[in-house]
């Protein structure tokens, strides 16, 4: 398909009252960065919540730790912080594998530990 066609097929027409918007991609990647460090080193059920600026400084985010299977539905057990201009995980003492599982309340023999 050529640019003249995508111009004008309604499959990729913009909508009225839609505004492109540019998304904030050190907080995106935070996100990202966050979520293969939880899928990698700690469990497939955790997830990297919504990257809040803490330090506009420093441009430091915080990104909670959200647990996926309690059952009083999706919970923050932690947090990481994440360097926005370098994408660099700061992990300190209380967001180690066995503080996340015990703030869940997940036994560290469970299954939900990654494969090594």
């Amino acid at each position: 398909m050529n640019e003249r066609d995508q111009n004008t097929n309604p499959l990729f027409a913009i909508p009225i009252g839609y505004e492109k918007t540019t998304p904030e991609l050190p907080w995106f990647q935070a996100r990202v960065q966050v979520n293969k460090y939880l899928l990698h080193k700690v469990g497939s059920a955790f997830i990297a919540g919504e990257p809040k600026l803490v330090d506009a400084e420093n441009l430091l985010l915080a990104v909670p730790i959200i647990y996926t299977l309690s059952e009083t539905g999706n919970r923050e057990v932690g947090r990481f912080y994440v360097k926005a201009d370098t994408n660099q995980i700061l992990i300190g003492l209380s967001d180690s594998r066995e503080q996340i599982y015990a703030a869940a309340g997940i036994n560290k023999k469970d299954t939900l530990s990654p494969t090594r």
